[in-house]
């Protein structure tokens, strides 16, 4: 599994951030980069450790 950011530049991160945001459906995001996270989702889960926090 890749990271959603780690190989983009920063324009290629932001039109993905953008499409993500317009996108009417349910998915699942796993990432370590916090922020970009809180812009693509509504909820979120946080597993630390095994713990869903």
């Amino acid at each position: 599994m890749v990271e959603p950011t780690n190989h983009l530049d920063l324009p290629s991160g932001e039109r993905l951030e953008a499409a993500l945001e317009a996108c009417p459906g349910a998915g699942v995001l796993v990432a370590h980069d916090d922020i970009f996270a809180a812009h693509v989702t509504t909820r979120s889960l946080r597993v630390e450790y095994g713990t869903a926090l």
